[in-house]
């Protein structure tokens, strides 16, 4: 069943709220749109914003929760390791900045 962007975010907040620190991606009030940096151990930044699954665009780097990366991402803190399945390489992601 389809959920407008707003009630997405609204039950987002509610599932999550005091499950997480303050300075988790998830818990923050942008979260359904928030844009993180991400860096490989070659120091390469991958920029991603996260949106819901009805307003992704790769070309913009607009990716949705639902994807692989936007899960791992969930209720992340600067700091964190992800592993990123590119192709098929692994590639091993530090969250370096949460952005509003």
């Amino acid at each position: 069943r389809y959920l407008p962007s707003a009630g997405r975010i609204c039950l987002d907040r509610i599932w999550n709220a005091g499950h997480q620190p303050d300075d988790a991606l998830h818990s923050r009030p942008h979260a359904m749109s928030g844009t993180v940096v991400l860096e490989d151990e070659t120091g390469q930044s991958y920029r991603f914003t996260l949106a819901g699954e009805d307003e992704t665009d790769i070309d913009q780097g607009r990716i949705s929760w639902a994807t692989p990366i936007g899960e791992q991402l969930s209720g992340r803190v600067i700091g964190d390791q992800i592993i990123w399945s590119k192709g098929n390489q692994q590639i091993q992601l530090e969250l370096v900045d949460i952005l509003s």
